[in-house]
């Protein structure tokens, strides 16, 4: 590595040597290295740790705390692949001068699809129903049909755009709740506005798609879920701190929800002694909703374009924390 060459870690565990990301900055002119603990993020060894020093990031879902920030000597920029950015601290960046960036919409489609899925796997009672066929248990049970029931959307953006679109398409009735999202916008969108109460109680489905902020941290919780019908479903595909995931088991087993889906959980990945394991009419996916070729391709490439940006002095498209002057070129 050249004195002058700047150096991009990965820690994005499914990132390879070799793929998009790595091709794009390598011709750049960076030095890549993928972290030893790329692949197993799933750990609670800190970062720094394993990345003392570093000019850039590609990051994933693994936590990137302040003394993560403080302990990588060198850090300017931190791209994290996906939509989500509440693993990063991002006062503590601010704090450091170091930028943070996203690569919103890269998933979308992938995210928009999963969600499609669970509603349908709940509706239908795919899972049950395919084990129990496996095991010679010819169980014929009612289902209920999308088409005619109504979705509510908790978060208006442009993934809950998307999905409201296809659950149009499928007959299905929207509603959505988003304060920060004005009515006309949810028009052009096709969704009806409501308030959250409105929305939980009217809702036959109602599908997650929040960013985890101090405002929706725990937003659905034990009064939320007593506001849904007892016929209704829930899905969260967006983060698992939305969801207070004990007034969710507790839901669950009394019968105020019919059921639920999660691709999201507080803690990832699930401990074997998690009570989420052994709740009623609970249907689970490994926070797969963004984890398609297509939608990892696109990611890595925003990740690793923003940083080529950076340092040529421009500003990352999308960048998430203080907006000041700082550029790659200091």
């Amino acid at each position: 590595m050249r004195s002058d060459q700047k150096s991009v870690t990965v820690t994005t565990g499914y990132l390879r040597p070799g793929g998009r990301a790595d091709v794009l900055l390598r011709e750049a002119g960076f030095d890549v290295r993928f972290s030893p603990e790329s692949s197993r993020r799933t750990t609670d060894r800190p970062v720094h740790e394993d990345v003392p020093q570093s000019d850039a990031m590609i990051l994933g879902t693994e936590p990137l705390t302040a003394a993560d920030l403080a302990g990588i000597d060198g850090l300017r920029i931190v791209a994290r692949t996906g939509a989500g950015y509440d693993n990063v601290d991002l006062a503590a960046a601010d704090e450091h001068g170091i930028v943070v960036c996203n690569t919103p919409g890269a998933n979308r489609q992938s995210v928009v699809e999963l969600t499609l899925g669970l509603l349908l796997s709940l509706a239908r009672d795919l899972p049950r129903n395919i084990h129990g066929t496996a095991r010679a248990q010819w169980d014929q049970h009612s289902g209920t049909e999308l088409a005619g029931a109504t979705l509510g959307i908790m978060g208006v953006g442009m993934i809950g755009q998307s999905v409201a679109a296809s659950a149009a398409a499928l007959g299905m009735s929207v509603i959505g709740y988003d304060p920060w999202v004005d009515d006309d916008a949810m028009a052009d969108a096709g969704v009806r506005s409501a308030t959250l109460d409105q929305l939980l109680r009217s809702s036959d489905f109602v599908s997650l798609h929040m960013a985890l902020t101090d405002d929706t941290r725990g937003l659905v919780d034990r009064s939320a879920l007593r506001c849904m019908k007892p016929s209704a479903y829930l899905v969260n595909t967006s983060r698992g701190g939305i969801v207070n995931e004990s007034d969710l088991i507790a839901a669950l087993d009394a019968g105020e929800i019919a059921g639920a889906a999660l691709d999201v959980i507080e803690r990832e990945p699930i401990a074997s002694d998690d009570p989420l394991l052994g709740a009623r009419n609970l249907l689970m996916t490994a926070h797969i909703a963004g984890a398609t070729v297509q939608a990892r391709e696109r990611s890595e490439e925003l990740a690793a374009r923003q940083i080529i940006d950076f340092f040529a002095g421009q500003q990352p498209a999308h960048r998430v924390n203080g907006h000041g002057g700082h550029d790659g070129r200091r």
